[in-house]
């Protein structure tokens, strides 16, 4: 799949690729996993792109109730 970006905001490679996969996380002793993210990757430097409302989404899973209570 073809990247919205383009370049890669972290190391300015040009191979970003549009992907979907699990995102794992380490919050608080918890590992909790996103299912089937969509996302961007820099194969050059690892770094991975989301959207505000995959971003979102991301916040809603990992953090839950308790980053509502924080805001």
């Amino acid at each position: 799949m073809k990247s919205r970006l383009g370049v890669c905001p972290r190391c300015g490679g040009q191979k970003i690729r549009l992907i979907k996969e699990d995102l794992a996380f380490d919050f608080r002793g918890r590992k909790p996993v996103v299912p089937q993210v969509e996302c961007e990757e820099c194969p050059d430097c690892g770094e991975v792109i989301t959207d505000d409302a995959t971003n979102q989404y991301i916040d809603a899973v990992v953090f839950g109730h308790e980053r509502c209570q924080a805001s």
